[in-house]
């Protein structure tokens, strides 16, 4: 009787949260969240939050991939960016819908904006109403209005989940059942997947109802007006919207600290501002670019995509396998892109950008109509899917394809693969005569069967079979960002071999495939002539060499030109849509791999790197030896090798690299850390910056610091690795290590160790130290040129900038530049001002510092917080410059560049293996020093006696990499250092297995 009821709308009107679940609730009103406190601006609140959260406990779930943000900055179209921002805001909210009144309209907007859930029942709206969660809230909403539904206060109360169903299609009942197992004749139904959305959308709109008119307000609109007229701000309204409305109260607690995200709040107020605005000035907040990143499902999804923020392994096991996230990891992901967002505005609003130059204003608001339109728009760059069927899909039942509807696919197919239907006709006028490896029955049958599928990833289409079974085609609606698209099977692919481009990999890749992964450019096997001239997007078959049948099918996720001569490759080459043994292939005869004869894939060398496998993160896996696709085929792995011949042997690389005894070396390095901690790292500089990381430690101070003309290498000690050398040290007294989340730290120095007593600096090259200037922002390091002049040195310097939490902080004391950025000693001095100012100077202990809130939000942890009531001032110095944001601009001898946000870039000198015992050495990242790599080229050329190239990297633009044969990175760091580059700036990494093999012959 109770479901009858409400059906019928007899019950569920009484109940402000009737129906809703009590776990919803309590997560959604914010249950035991404590709110900011009332003169609190939400939108700091939101990004003090979410910064404090990623750089503690959060930080082990998602990390924020600052040294990126320069990157993808560098890389947008600022003119792609300004139209679709401009498109979003024209558009926002504009309904097609006829409104009596400005109020109406406000009023509906609201909702819309306040029922912005039901991404987890994505995969069930799909198979039930066909639609997905932002649809069927859109269509539920306008169903409301057109049939003129009260949406007032009032109104809002006396909806039933009867009501909810039937205006916003969700069904309420799902399949019958059998009363008892010896009662069949009565058959009673199951409440549906989607009843649980149903009664949380009753439950919001009934109790933000019911909080209207017990605050005395007619309607959503009535609130939102009288708040703005009071304040017309966004963050008055934001802040008003939470506390009246707990379902707007978008928060978390982890680990007793509130995470503030505040979306559907935000949302609103954006959309008010963008749709009324411009007609009433009530609606034109100022204030509006103040908004942080609006952070739901998708832009997420974006912003890992482009490497700003790196889920763990954990989360991102759950993303590629479509399990659900906890509210944890949810939250994690969501602050750590508001965080990365913040990063990505400071930087496009610095005075060097191209959105400066332009005159477009970057903010969070506007990013997140980009990354969310980039996450939906088929124009812009698509966010790769994964395999969708490498997992069981859903599909209903299948039915006889109409006439009308296969002349249709006919047709589509003939536009789309002409050259496969060519053959057909050439096979039907000589039906007399034998044609090899035609099919005249021709890549789409006459009769098909046609079924609806929903993959496990919730990308949805049809599914074409033939008589006796097969899926032919796939009729896909979401692969490369929503564009439909026809997809032959293997099944057709098999036919038909060359309806589609191939591709060619290895036969060890192929599993990898299989698994879910996508073809990486470096497993790509090349024809001598070049791969065809394909665009991004383009449909292409996957085969191993030596069989033309396909093993799987996917779409192009970059243009091919160029890449016949690009080594070392990286990226995504083909977004895997179907493979060869998948679920898909299953639901057919489940046919074996066929083997078609095809000439000309005997003649291939592999592309890039010579890793040709997949991990399970989509990367291929690398032991530096050549992998062949199988034994049988000698006549194919022959074939695999270099298309350029290995030059003439370098006996100048040979007398470069010295041998150096493995005890020689652990005494280098042990001189090196003696070094840095009688000069640059002594007692009165580097309290401060304790803890320093090991790998700073090794690749910043000890590096540089080797005596003149020797070179440290830890894998030539006999430590082999970095921490067992500090452990080693640590033993003999020199250090004191600690572990911070994982890396490892140097916590002290021992300066009064009997080591440092004998221990007398020794000269570590020629460069000169100058004394800066008092004036003078940042930390320049200087390396002298070929002439040794000050004005042939490449400088850096490093300039720190106020993170959010800290501005407050430098607000208090006026602390200004005319740039906004601060030196290391600027910064200092602005932290002891405070101090002073605020007299928090431990009179007991002048060492020590009282902490008041500005100190406690800008440097403690969450869980030094409620612990610490003072804290040592050499430490928080240390924490100070540690929390501000580091930018760093390198000085060239022609003048120096734009200031960009985190170290500066390093040339990376890689040295890999090809066939054989063959090596190649390559360079990349020289644009930044102003080195041209012609002439670096030619240099080598000369310098190592072998042959060099110049090639485009792919996906960077502007952006080249000299390549020389043999190995040479000893010889390429010299020649890198004598074009006044700094060591600390060159990434060395040897792939060859040289020193392996060398290892094995001395043995």
């Amino acid at each position: 009787m109770g479901l009858i009821s409400e059906l019928s709308g007899a019950s569920g009107a009484s109940g402000a949260s009737a129906g809703l679940p009590a776990a919803w609730e309590r997560a959604c009103t914010g249950e035991g969240i404590p709110l900011p406190p009332p003169l609190t601006n939400y939108f700091d609140a939101v990004r003090d939050s979410t910064s404090r959260f990623i750089g503690g406990d959060g930080q082990a779930l998602v990390k924020v991939n600052s040294s990126n943000v320069q990157q993808y900055v560098d890389g947008l179209d600022v003119a792609k960016f300004d139209k679709y921002v401009k498109h979003v805001n024209s558009w926002s909210r504009s309904l097609p819908l006829v409104f009596d009144s400005q109020a109406q309209n406000l009023n509906l907007i609201a909702i819309l904006d306040l029922l912005q859930i039901g991404s987890g029942f994505r995969r069930e709206l799909h198979e039930a109403v066909n639609r997905g969660a932002s649809d069927t809230i859109n269509f539920g909403c306008m169903s409301m209005h057109i049939s003129q539904t009260p949406l007032d206060a009032r109104g809002l109360q006396a909806l039933t989940l009867g009501d909810i169903s039937r205006h916003f299609g969700i069904p309420l009942l799902g399949k019958e059942r059998p009363m008892s197992e010896g009662n069949t004749a009565v058959m009673i139904s199951e409440a549906s997947e989607l009843r649980p959305l149903a009664e949380i959308i009753l439950g919001i709109l009934q109790d933000t109802g019911r909080r209207l008119e017990q605050s005395g307000f007619a309607s959503f609109a009535d609130f939102i007006t009288k708040t703005c007229a009071e304040k017309p701000t966004a963050a008055n309204l934001v802040q008003k919207l939470v506390t009246a409305f707990p379902s707007l109260r978008d928060a978390a607690s982890i680990g007793g600290h509130p995470v503030y995200l505040f979306k559907k709040a935000q949302l609103i107020a954006y959309d008010i501002c963008q749709k009324f605005g411009r007609e009433d000035s009530m609606f034109d907040f100022s204030d509006i670019g103040d908004m942080t990143l609006f952070a739901d499902n998708v832009v997420p999804a974006v912003v890992q995509h482009h490497g700003l923020i790196d889920p763990c392994s954990s989360i991102r096991a759950k993303i590629d396998s479509g399990k659900e996230l906890t509210l944890q990891e949810t939250t994690a992901m969501r602050a750590a892109s508001i965080v990365a967002a913040q990063l990505v505005v400071d930087c496009a609003n610095s005075p060097s950008s191209e959105f400066k130059a332009g005159a477009i204003s970057v903010n969070q608001a506007t990013l997140d109509n980009f990354w969310w339109q980039e996450g939906k728009d088929p124009e812009l760059r698509p966010i790769p899917r994964l395999n969708m069927f490498k997992k069981p899909f859903h599909t209903k039942t299948r039915a006889p394809l109409r006439s009308s509807s296969g002349r249709h696919l006919i047709q589509e197919s003939k536009e789309l693969f002409p050259a496969a239907w060519e053959q057909v006709e050439q096979a039907e006028n000589n039906s007399g005569s034998e044609c090899d490896g035609v099919n005249a029955e021709g890549p789409m049958p006459d009769k098909l069967q046609a079924a609806k599928f929903t993959s496990h990833i919730g990308d949805r289409g049809e599914i074409f079979y033939s008589e006796v079974g097969d899926p032919l085609w796939l009729k896909v609606e979401a692969v490369a960002g929503g564009a439909a698209m026809l997809i032959p099977t293997v099944y057709t692919l098999w036919k038909f071999p060359m309806l589609l481009p191939v591709l060619w990999t290895t036969s060890l890749v192929i599993p990898k495939l299989i698994g879910g992964a996508d073809l990486m450019v470096p497993g790509l096997l090349i024809p001598r002539e070049g791969l065809p001239d394909l665009k991004k997007g383009a449909l292409v078959a996957i085969c191993c060499p030596g069989n033309a049948a396909a093993q799987a099918v996917g779409v192009l996720n970059l243009d091919t030109h160029g890449l016949h001569s690009v080594a070392g490759a990286k990226g995504k080459a083909v977004l895997i849509t179907h493979t060869y043994m998948d679920h898909l292939w299953g639901s057919g005869s489940k046919q074996l791999l066929p083997t078609i004869e095809f000439a000309g894939a005997a003649d291939l060398v592999r592309i890039g790197d010579d890793s040709g496998d997949n991990n399970s993160d989509n990367e291929h896996d690398s032991d530096g030896e050549e992998q062949r696709p199988s034994d049988d085929k000698q006549s194919v792995s022959a074939a695999l090798e270099l298309a350029t011949d290995e030059g003439p042997p370098s006996s100048l690389t040979d007398s470069v690299a010295e041998a150096v005894a493995p005890d020689e070396m652990d005494e280098l390095l042990m001189n090196s850390l003696r070094q840095i901690m009688a000069t640059v790292l002594d007692a009165a500089h580097a309290t401060e910056l304790l803890p320093i990381n090991a790998s700073t430690i090794y690749s910043t101070y000890m590096v540089p610091s080797a005596p003149r003309g020797r070179e440290l290498d830890i894998k030539k000690s006999s430590h082999k690795k970095l921490a067992k050398f500090l452990k080693a040290a640590e033993k003999h007294g020199l250090i004191k290590l600690k572990d911070i989340r994982g890396e490892l730290h140097i916590k002290s120095f021992n300066w009064a160790h009997k080591d440092m007593a004998e221990f007398t600096p020794y000269v570590i090259g020629s460069a000169k130290k100058e004394k800066l200037n008092d004036g003078e922002a940042g930390r320049l390091v200087a390396v002298p040129g070929q002439d040794g002049s000050e004005l042939d040195m490449i400088r850096i310097i490093e300039l720190l900038k106020p993170s959010s939490a800290l501005a407050p902080l430098f607000d208090d004391v006026n602390a200004q530049t005319d740039t906004g950025y601060f030196s290391r000693q600027q910064a200092r001095t602005v932290l002891e001002d405070y101090i002073k100012g605020r007299r928090l100077v431990d009179a007991q202990n002048p060492q020590m510092v009282k902490l008041d809130h500005r100190l406690c939000d800008g440097l403690l942890t969450k869980e030094e917080y409620s612990k610490l009531s003072s804290y040592p001032r050499d430490k928080l110095q240390a924490r100070l410059q540690e929390r501000m944001t580091l930018y760093t601009q390198v000085v060239l001898p022609g003048g120096p560049t734009p200031v960009k946000i985190g170290n500066p870039p390093c040339a990376e000198i890689v040295c890999e293996k090809k066939m054989g015992n063959k090596a190649i050495t390559r360079v990349s990242g020289l644009e930044p020093y102003g080195i041209d790599p012609s002439i670096l080229a030619k240099e080598l050329r000369t310098a190592c006696a072998s042959s060099t190239t110049v090639d485009a990297i792919p996906g960077k633009k502007n952006a080249q990499m000299v390549l020389v044969q043999g190995h040479h990175i000893a010889t390429l760091t010299k020649l890198l250092e004598q074009h006044r580059l700094p060591a600390r700036l060159i990434s060395a990494v040897d792939k060859s297995g040289r020193a392996k093999a060398k290892k094995a012959a001395n043995n």
